[in-house]
C-alpha cells in the first residue's frame, strides 16, 4: 500500500464521533487517576478539570462551558453517554459529515451549559437554593441531546432537495427518548437518590440542536445556499477555536494549581 493510498484509507475510516469518544474516555481516565492520587472528593477533581461550577464560571472561567461536556462522574455515567454518542452521533455524522458533527457537539454543549448556568443562577439568586449555586455538573448528555434536537429540527428545515435524516430515524422513538430522559431526571432529582440529573442541560442541548437542524444542510443537499455554506464554515472554525482555547485555558489553570 502506497503512502497516498494509506492517507486515503485513514481519511475514509476517520470518524469525528470516534475522536469525541476518545477525548471523553481520555479525560475520564485522567480524572480517575488524579482522583485516586490526589483527592478523596471526586467533585473537587472534576472542578479542577473544568466541570461546570457556577462560582468559577461567574469569575470568568468560561472554558468550563465546553470542558464540562468532556468530563464524567463515574463509569456508568460515561458508558451510557458514550453509547448514546456512538449511536445517535454516528447517524448524524453519516448524513452531515465530520465537520458539522463536531460543530453540533460543541455548539450544543455550550447551549446546554448556558441554560444550565442560567437555571442555577435563577434558583440560587432568586430562590436562595444553595445546592443550585454550588452544584457540579459534567457529562456529554447535553451534546447528545443536541444531536437528537438536530434530527427533530431537520423536520422544519426548508427543503433543499436532499435526503432528510428524519426519514431514516424513528421520529416517535426520539420523542420517547427525550420524554423518558426528562422524566427519569425529574424522578432522580425529586426522590433524593443522591444523584442529580441536569435536565436544564438536556433541554439547552436539545434547543441548540433544533436550531442547527433548521440551519445546517446535510452533505447530500442539492441546493445549499451560499449563506448556509459560509455559515457552516464559520460555525465550524468558531467551534475549533473555542475548543482549542478551552483546552489551553484548562491546561494553564491546572498548571497554576499544581505548580
Amino acid at each position: 500500500m502506497s503512502i497516498d493510498e494509506l492517507k486515503l484509507k485513514i481519511k475514509m475510516d476517520f470518524k469525528v464521533v470516534h475522536l469525541l469518544i476518545a477525548i471523553n474516555v481520555f479525560m475520564f481516565i485522567l480524572t480517575s487517576i488524579t482522583n485516586i492520587l490526589f483527592s478523596e472528593f471526586p467533585s473537587f477533581t472534576l472542578i479542577i478539570f473544568g466541570a461546570e461550577f457556577l462560582p468559577d464560571i461567574a469569575s470568568g472561567q468560561l472554558w468550563r462551558l465546553i470542558m464540562s461536556s468532556f468530563l464524567h462522574a463515574n463509569l456508568i455515567h460515561i458508558a451510557i453517554n458514550m453509547w448514546a454518542l456512538w449511536n445517535i452521533g454516528g447517524i448524524v455524522e453519516r448524513f452531515y459529515g465530520g465537520k458539522k458533527t463536531f460543530s453540533i457537539y460543541i455548539f450544543t454543549a455550550i447551549s446546554a451549559s448556558i441554560l444550565s448556568v442560567l437555571a442555577a443562577v435563577f434558583f440560587y439568586v432568586l430562590q436562595g437554593d444553595p445546592k443550585a449555586g454550588f452544584s457540579v455538573s459534567v457529562g456529554a448528555s447535553g451534546a447528545v441531546f443536541g444531536f437528537v434536537g438536530l434530527i427533530i429540527g431537520d423536520k422544519f428545515r426548508q427543503s433543499t432537495y436532499s435526503v432528510s435524516i428524519s426519514e431514516y430515524v424513528n421520529y416517535n422513538q426520539l420523542l420517547v427518548f427525550v420524554g423518558y430522559n426528562v422524566l427519569i431526571g425529574l424522578g432522580f432529582n425529586l426522590l433524593g437518590t443522591g444523584s442529580s440529573i441536569n435536565n436544564w442541560a438536556h433541554i439547552g442541548g436539545l434547543l441548540g440542536g433544533m436550531l442547527l437542524g433548521v440551519l445546517l444542510e446535510p452533505i447530500n443537499s442539492y441546493n445549499n445556499s451560499k449563506f448556509k455554506h459560509y455559515l457552516q464554515n464559520i460555525l465550524f472554525w468558531l467551534c475549533i477555536i473555542a475548543t482549542v482555547a478551552s483546552f489551553v485555558a484548562q491546561l494553564i489553570y491546572i498548571s497554576l494549581i499544581f505548580y
